[in-house]
């Protein structure tokens, strides 16, 4: 059934059209075939109208001209009064009885009517022969008993003719009655089974319409609403049915698809942001971490520079007086050269201890060179380094700057 899940909208249209046009065209055909029908009983109306009524139209003309007002009344009257109007009018009857004979016999008659109708066209024709004889009497002078002994006709075969024909027309009346019956219940039977046939072709149209339209059109047009109402709520990980589809709700479906990506999307950038966010927050919080324990350690080395300063300055005041004591000595010891020009021994002495005193003043002023040395390679050092750490701050300095700035 992918084909109808699958069908364009007015591709179902056109497919429910051409069923209602199918369902027409099989209404249209039964209705020409009742029709049939009803022209059939028509046709057999009409023969039994043509035939079996025409019959009995003739035959009672027949019984008229033969009857009363007929040949055998107005024979009666000639022979009872006379006048010459009686024998016009029986000349007239007798014409009329045997058209009526030969207006049956053409309708068609079977053994038995034409046995009945040769029954009564000879009692016209002895009617006939003894009304003329009768004419002669009545013109000779004779009596009606006379004319009536010598002209007497046995119409027995007429009348019984006449009721084998009322018989045979009865007979063909309920033959065509029964035919015409027949074929109504026909028609009645047909219809009410066409008519069962197209209300059930009609309901299962229409039930396969219905249940077709629950299906495939009412209950994922719910589902696709129910999956835009919960978009629209901001479950992003509901699922959008009928994405499959080749129709119109496919179309929907794919454009809910791409509503439900768009909101994805925005939803994975708005979480990129928060945590690109919270990795700037952790950033700041780590330098300001950071530049406080430069500040710290920064406090601790310019106390220890501090220290080492004043280390270096009471260095080098020992220096100094190292100096001026050294300085004292050779000032002695020059003192005592100028003494020995007097006195060798003395001077031998003095020489001796002068040499040792040089000694010493030697070793004391290399010592003191060594530490001013020292005391300059550490002063040298401590400037580096305060240089250094100056131009650290002025760098923190500036990406505390840079951090701050993007971080607002």
């Amino acid at each position: 059934m992918n084909f109808i899940k699958n069908m364009k909208m007015k591709t179902a249209g056109t497919v429910m059209a051409l069923v209602l046009l199918a369902a027409a065209v099989c209404i249209v055909a039964i209705s020409l075939y009742v029709v049939n029908d009803v022209g059939r009983i028509g046709k057999t109306w009409e023969r039994f109208d043509k035939g079996v009524a025409a019959k009995t139209d003739l035959l009672s003309e027949l019984r008229g001209a033969l009857g009363y007002d007929g040949v055998i009344h107005h024979f009666t009257n000639y022979v009872l009064y006379g006048g010459d109007e009686y024998i016009v009018r029986v000349a007239e009857r007798v014409e009329r009885a045997r058209k009526a004979i030969d207006a049956y016999e053409a309708l068609g008659a079977n053994a038995r009517e034409q046995a009945a109708l040769a029954d009564i066209r000879g009692t016209v024709a002895r009617y006939e022969e003894a009304f003329e004889a009768t004419v002669a009497m009545v013109r000779s002078g004779a009596g009606p008993g006379q004319i009536g002994r010598a002209t007497r006709i046995d119409d027995a075969a007429a009348l019984a003719a006449m009721d084998e024909l009322l018989q045979e027309l009865a007979g063909a009346r309920r033959a065509a009655a029964a035919s015409v019956y027949d074929s109504v219940d026909d028609v009645k039977i047909f219809g009410l089974r066409s008519a069962l046939v197209v209300a059930g072709l009609l309901f299962i149209v229409i039930v396969s319409f219905l249940w077709g339209n629950r299906k495939w059109l009412v209950a994922p047009m719910l589902d696709l609403s129910e999956a835009m109402r919960l978009l629209a709520e901001g479950a992003g990980d509901s699922e959008v049915p009928g994405v499959d589809r080749v129709d119109e709700l496919g179309d929907m479906a794919r454009a809910v698809l791409v509503f439900k990506d768009g909101m994805r999307r925005n939803r994975e950038l708005q979480e990129s942001q928060e945590r690109e966010q919270e990795a700037k927050e952790q950033r700041s919080l780590n330098i300001d971490l950071l530049v406080r324990q430069f500040d710290a350690n920064a406090t601790d080395v310019l106390e220890t520079v501090t220290s080492a300063a004043s280390d270096l300055a009471d260095t080098a005041q020992a220096m100094s007086a190292t100096a001026e004591r050294a300085g004292e000595q050779a000032a002695s010891a020059a003192a005592a050269s100028n003494q020995t020009t007097a006195n060798v021994e003395t001077v031998a002495t003095a020489a001796e201890e002068l040499t040792a005193s040089i000694e010493e003043i030697g070793r004391q002023v290399v010592q003191a060179a060594s530490i001013a040395g020292n005391a300059v390679h550490e002063a040298e050092t401590t400037s580096s380094m305060v240089s250094g750490l100056a131009g650290s701050a002025q760098k923190i300095g500036d990406v505390v700057n840079l951090i701050n700035d993007i971080a607002g």
